[in-house]
């Protein structure tokens, strides 16, 4: 970080822990003590993801130690990737051909709005790509630009308030707290608390 700030003048508030196999309360309290204000992590045990998404808790502040510092943290709804649910975006034997898009998207909105269910709000942080996917990075962008754009111009998804577009954490982030705020929701606060998953 303080490399990054030397060189570029930027500073950054998000830890991005996408991999690592399990995630210890040291770890937020380190990111935590180095500033960061966010947290995104990904492998935790199956039951333990299984309940937050049924109690609405797949984020939280994460409070190491019961200490004075915090982080907010996000657990991933599925895997790192675009994942195994969305399959079709990858499928390099099923050309783009755009009378079949209204299809995808019904499918790609219905999967999305099933995995919203661990989360507190409306929004949604999609990731696009995944182990060994980018080697075809412009047939999966033009898929998912054309599932954007059928998104965008059809007006069954624009009357519910219904977006897609290419973001960052930090938007997602930014969006997330407006929103709870919004509503008056308030995350919970966790301590004691180690994923350790295998």
């Amino acid at each position: 970080n303080q490399f990054i700030k030397e060189e570029f003048n930027i500073t950054s508030n998000i830890g991005w822990m996408l991999d690592p196999f399990g995630h210890s309360e040291g770890n937020a309290l380190i990111h935590s003590t180095l500033g960061f204000e966010y947290l995104v992590i990904n492998r935790i045990d199956y039951q333990e993801h299984k309940g937050r998404v049924e109690n609405g808790t797949l984020e939280f502040i994460w409070k190491p130690f019961n200490g004075d510092k915090s982080i907010f943290t996000n657990i991933l709804p599925y895997h790192y990737g675009t994942s195994s649910y969305f399959n079709f975006l990858h499928d390099e034997t099923k050309k783009i051909n755009y009378n079949r898009i209204a299809n995808f998207t019904e499918t790609f909105v219905s999967l999305v709005k099933n995995k919203t269910n661990g989360y507190l709000h409306d929004q949604y942080l999609f990731l696009l790509g995944d182990d060994f996917t980018f080697y075809k990075k412009d047939y999966l962008n033009k898929k998912a630009e054309a599932i954007m754009n059928h998104i965008k111009t059809n007006s069954t998804y624009k009357n519910n308030n219904i977006t897609m577009f290419y973001s960052t954490p930090s938007k997602y982030f930014k969006a997330v707290k407006q929103k709870l705020s919004e509503k008056n929701i308030e995350l919970a606060i966790e301590t004691n608390l180690d994923f350790f998953p295998y």
